[in-house]
């Protein structure tokens, strides 16, 4: 095989390696941005408009200096939120975004989401990450909540939370990842959410976590609230149609770009190579354009 058509080929398949890493990838939010309230805050990918806060509430705030949450062998980036009320408030601190889940939450399809989360001091208060109908942040959301004290995560709808919960093995004050399924469903009240925390990355989980049913009246919006005296941070939020969109990075990886850059380099060698020689065989071609501008 000629070495052009070997760069070709190799070019052919760094693109298909790169690809499935951002393929159904729905909804990305690294909250890369610089310190403040959250609000009005317009970066991520898939949305449909900027985080929103309700009335007179405290919102969310992006921390100062940066503090993003790093989790094993799941790519991060830019910056994290936190709700450090710690003891000194007994309110909700909540926002709401839009992105469009018109295609996505029709009978038989599945939704996956994810999002990095690590608590800080002492808590009484939860936080929560979800899908809401209507356009309130403080709506309790079909997703999953960081119980009191910042120990155990359950499965939450809009009418309550998971007889079992999963426990922070490694510590509460540790980033953990928790994954979560939707599954929609004809029947009524047959809607599921399951719950994983920390699930192994390499393998779609099947067990070992906590679901509820019922019927999810979900629009598009994500809210993240912390009420009580919940204190800690949140980051990485992911919304996708399978396992792997929501445990991947939205960018191609770093050794398929270095084939893409090698193969590039060839092919470009290459195409001046077969340049030199036409000019080089027909010198009479070279020479009209020089001609022509004499005249």
């Amino acid at each position: 095989m000629r070495p052009y058509r070997l760069a070709s080929f190799a070019l052919s398949v760094a693109f298909a390696m790169a690809a499935p890493a951002s393929a159904t990838l729905l909804v990305y939010e690294g909250f890369d941005y610089i310190s403040g309230n959250l609000t009005d805050k317009n970066g991520g990918t898939g949305f449909t408009g900027a985080w929103q806060a309700s009335g007179s509430n405290t919102p969310l705030a992006v921390p100062s200096p940066a503090a993003p949450l790093n989790y094993p062998d799941l790519p991060t980036a830019g910056n994290s939120i936190v709700d450090n009320s710690n003891s000194s408030s007994t309110g909700v601190r909540a926002n709401l975004r839009t992105w469009d889940s018109t295609s996505y939450t029709d009978n038989g399809d599945v939704l996956w989401f994810s999002a990095l989360f690590q608590k800080g001091g002492a808590t009484t208060g939860e936080m929560q990450f979800g899908f809401v109908s209507g356009a309130s942040p403080f709506t309790t959301p079909v997703g999953f909540q960081v119980n009191a004290g910042g120990t155990t995560v359950a499965a939450l709808i809009n009418s309550g939370t998971s007889a079992s919960t999963l426990s922070f093995a490694s510590g509460a004050t540790s980033t953990h990842l928790v994954v979560g399924r939707l599954d929609f469903s004809d029947t009524p009240n047959a809607d599921t959410v399951t719950i994983w925390l920390d699930p192994n990355l390499s393998v779609v989980p099947t067990s070992g976590g906590v679901s509820l049913s019922g019927t999810f009246p979900i629009s598009s919006n994500v809210t993240l609230r912390g009420s009580g005296t919940y204190s800690g941070w949140a980051d990485e939020i992911r919304i996708g149609t399978a396992y792997e969109d929501v445990i991947r990075a939205s960018v191609p990886e770093p050794a398929s770009l270095g084939i893409v850059g090698v193969c590039g380099a060839l092919l470009l060698t290459r195409r001046r190579s077969r340049t030199g020689q036409s000019f080089s065989s027909h010198p009479r071609v070279s020479e009209r354009p020089l001609r022509a501008i004499q005249t």
